[in-house]
Parts: structure tokens; sequence; C-alpha cells
């Protein structure tokens, strides 16, 4: 009997009278719900670094990947906790008012330690980050990790390189034994 009445106190050690799940609130932001095609376009209009085609395929990826995203279920909004995330991103954004108009972010319902940087501006910072955190100021340093991959357009130019390597060119080479070998120029 002791044993029963001890097994079924450990089974309900999760139900806390303090514990509050993460809850969404209010209508689904527009985030959510558009059509990339307009921002895509956009994108490519505007983009420096890469050429006209290699733009297109780029953020066409990008913009349906976060589109999956978002749609996918494990991305939370008008939370308390990404509402938290973006009240320190604003803070650390003080000096550069031109960015924060540009970045969004948000909470993920994910146990893997990771957040991650959309060159579109979005930041999807997963629980598991969050929970990993022993304070505050860890959590502004990974806000600010990744606004700085988003500033310093890290993906774009990440894509660029790995184009460039790509791109260059094989020829065939012959070695002293009469042997053909291929090799980058």
């Amino acid at each position: 009997m002791f044993f029963f009445l001890f097994i079924s106190q450990s089974l309900f050690a999760q139900l806390d009278k303090d514990y509050v799940p993460i809850t969404y609130s209010g209508s689904v932001p527009a985030d959510f719900v558009y059509s990339p095609r307009k921002a895509i376009k956009e994108a490519i209009a505007n983009e420096t670094v890469l050429d006209k085609k290699s733009a297109r395929f780029f953020y066409t990826s990008v913009y349906y990947d976060v589109q999956n995203m978002m749609t996918g279920g494990k991305v939370y909004f008008n939370d308390p906790l990404s509402n938290y995330l973006n009240e320190i991103a604003s803070q650390i954004l003080v000096s550069k008012p031109e960015l924060s108009g540009k970045i969004k972010i948000f909470a993920t319902r994910s146990a893997v330690i990771n957040a991650e940087s959309w060159p579109n501006g979005y930041i999807f910072i997963n629980i598991g980050e969050i929970n990993a955190m022993d304070n505050v100021h860890q959590l502004a340093f990974t806000v600010a990790h990744e606004i700085a991959h988003y500033a310093n357009k890290h993906a774009i130019n990440s894509y660029k390189r790995e184009k460039d390597i790509s791109k260059q060119e094989t020829s065939d080479v012959e070695n002293d034994d009469g042997d053909n070998y291929r090799t980058l120029r």
C-alpha cells in the first residue's frame, strides 16, 4: 500500500499548482499567415551581395522555410516569453534604431539548446536554449549574438562563399605518369 501511495504521488508531482504553461493570446499575427511572394520580390530587388539568380533561389528558400516554421505549430506568438525576448532586443537596439523595426523574435517549442537568425530578420530561440541560461544577462547575450548574425548578413555571405566555391572551374591535369586527374583551378 505504501508503495502505491509513493508511486501515485511521484506521478502527480508534475501537476504543481504553481505551474503555468505558455499560452498564445490574441489573434494570429500577420507574420504567420502572409504569402511570401511579395517579400521575396522585395528581397531580391534590394539584394546587394548576390546576383539575381542566386538571390531568387536564396530568398525563396528562406521565406518558404520560415513560413513552414511559423505555421508548423512550434513557434509561440503573443506570449509572455516572446514578448520578453523582444523587450530584451529593444534594449539592445537602442543605439541601432534602424534595426529595431526589422527584427522579430519568437520563442519556439523545442528542447534543443539552440537559437537561429534568418536573413529576413526573424530570430527563433528555443525553449531549451532559454532553459539553459542561468540569468537574464546570458539570455541578452544570445539575443545580441543572433541580432549580430542578421546585421552582418552572415547567412547571405556564407551562401555567397559556398556558391563562389562551387563555381570554380575544374580542369583535367595529366601527371608525369600520363594519368589524368580533375582539379580545381
